[in-house]
């Protein structure tokens, strides 16, 4: 997954063409060389440059922070269009996939939902093809028996672990989880701003080969 995460402080909706245009030459140079699905993040919340992006370069799926509801950010309070993506979707004529957040880390959610609820909310009325669950910010590990009572309440949906994911829990959480996106994990002693560590990628790769 390609996501402008060093683009900080972030827009709160709309990025500026440059990183549209950006994003996309990059996305599509790693597409050329490697056979692997891909996914797109433009951080923090444009879903319609996602879609743009994902569309063009033949990606598989894109991730939308807020989806549905009104969350209130270090960017202000952001309020979820899942009207608009939908509808984006249908009239660029793709199937790119929607990979929703339910509340989003580094938010807070404007009124008191049930987790159950707000899961079902997003995938049922807000239309969202698999679900995304994490800690409070980025590298923090998501809550385990939030991932259980969100897989028992809603066993149909592809459900994703979208932080906090090290060698130590992988195993616990694709329990629940049918995937998961790891960033910080990989790079070397779990710092997001260093390189990748090949070493780390290796060994949380062989649990998962090994238990799936």
């Amino acid at each position: 997954m390609f996501q402008d995460l060093f683009g900080s402080p972030f827009y709160p909706d709309k990025v500026p063409p440059h990183v549209i245009s950006s994003m996309t030459m990059i996305a599509w140079e790693i597409k050329k060389k490697y056979d692997l699905p891909i996914g797109i993040n433009v951080l923090r919340n444009d879903s319609e440059a996602s879609l743009a992006i994902a569309s063009t370069i033949g990606a598989k799926f894109i991730r939308v922070n807020v989806h549905i509801g009104c969350v209130v950010t270090d960017q202000g309070i952001i309020q979820g269009k899942a009207y608009q993506t939908i509808r984006y979707r249908k009239f660029l004529g793709s199937g790119v996939k929607i990979f929703a957040d339910v509340n989003v880390k580094h938010g807070y959610t404007l009124y008191k939902v049930p987790l159950t609820q707000a899961s079902k909310d997003a995938y049922y009325r807000g239309r969202a093809d698999a679900l995304i669950l994490t800690g409070p910010e980025t590298g923090v590990e998501a809550n385990i028996d939030d991932l259980r009572i969100v897989r028992e309440a809603l066993p149909e949906a592809p459900i994703f672990v979208g932080s906090g994911v090290t060698s130590d829990n992988v195993e616990a959480m694709l329990r629940y989880a049918d995937g998961a996106i790891i960033g910080t994990y990989f790079k070397k002693n779990g710092v997001i701003s260093n390189p990748i560590d090949p070493m780390r990628v290796r060994k949380l790769m062989e649990i998962v080969k090994r238990i799936r």
